[in-house]
């Protein structure tokens, strides 16, 4: 998907004011990059199809309403994009101190304290039971699914963009875990997949 292409199914799936708001988290994320490493310098010049319209697709895994917990938001990828797009709370855990200061300056630019809020802190402490947790490019599945196990429940769904090798990992996921598990192909990069999996526990 190219930039261009990326914008446009931006437009297409959630209309001009979507795209107004990435634009101002775009924005954001260039200037703070100048001073910290929120994403690789080189992606910026592939900022809708690398970042925002990949995080915008996990948009379309989840129905619900309750709380969304974020692991490692970074930069707000994927929380913070969702945020914009999904009216529901959203909890964006990020244990890094400068990272988590623009997560915080972040959603008040763009007006979301109302209902999205920052937890600096490593997952692994946080007690909060959550309907879906997301995490891109953290950790492997696996110690994904044992850092935030406080945070879960057999209802909770877990949306976990992977690279291209999701497929041969969660093989090795579901030797250790039991779940519902389903891949789905990117719409934005043809070698990539996202693990969506429900009722997981240890088996």
């Amino acid at each position: 998907m190219t930039e261009t292409e990326a914008r446009a199914w931006v437009a297409d799936r959630f209309g001009a004011v979507a795209v107004d708001r990435f634009t101002r988290l775009a924005d954001l994320l260039v200037a703070a990059n100048q001073q910290q490493n929120l994403v690789a310098p080189a992606s910026l010049a592939l900022m809708w199809s690398r970042h925002l319209a990949d995080s915008a697709q996990l948009a379309f895994l989840d129905e619900s309403n309750g709380l969304w917990l974020d692991i490692g938001s970074g930069g707000g990828l994927p929380g913070l994009v969702l945020a914009l797009l999904l009216d529901r709370p959203f909890l964006l855990c990020e244990p890094r101190r400068l990272r988590a200061i623009f997560l915080s300056e972040a959603i008040d630019a763009l007006d979301l304290t109302a209902r999205v809020t920052v937890a600096q802190s490593k997952v692994e402490l946080l007690v909060t039971p959550a309907t879906t947790i997301s995490a891109r490019a953290v950790a492997s599945i696996t110690a994904l699914f044992t850092a935030a196990r406080a945070c879960a429940t057999p209802d909770t769904t877990w949306i976990l963009p992977r690279g291209k090798s999701g497929r041969n990992e969660l093989e090795t996921v579901q030797r250790a875990v039991r779940g519902e598990f389903h891949v789905k192909q990117s719409l934005t990069d043809p070698e990539a997949v996202i693990v969506v999996a429900r009722r997981v526990s240890a088996r």
